[in-house]
């Protein structure tokens, strides 16, 4: 995977804590880094997906089992084990099926 280099500041602490826990994992503080920040990012993914579910629930419906399922389901997949994320990894049938919106059901039904 192709890289840039940038420069940041970090607490002097932290970078302390950074490089020993690197060494710990037999990690470059680099690729410890890229592999924090992967998990930010999908973390982020991760939010944003529920943030926009929960943005289809109307105040006249309400999620049924297998929509919470689901939705467990998809916030709780797996991190790749690798310090290159791929967040591109296509959704499941029960996270495809939770992305499109969702009719408007009465409460009593």
């Amino acid at each position: 995977m192709p890289t840039t280099k940038i420069s940041i500041a970090i607490d002097p602490q932290q970078l302390g804590l950074a490089r020993s826990a690197a060494k710990a994992e037999g990690l470059s503080l680099s690729a410890y880094i890229a592999r924090a920040l992967g998990k930010q990012l999908e973390d982020q993914v991760r939010i944003d997906a529920a943030r926009e579910l929960h943005a289809g629930w109307h105040a006249s419906t309400i999620p049924t089992a297998a929509d919470r399922d689901a939705f467990l389901a998809r916030m709780s997949r797996p991190r790749s084990r690798r310090s290159g994320y791929d967040l591109d990894v296509p959704p499941s049938d029960d996270e495809a099926r939770m992305s499109r919106p969702r009719s408007r059901r009465s409460r009593a039904a």
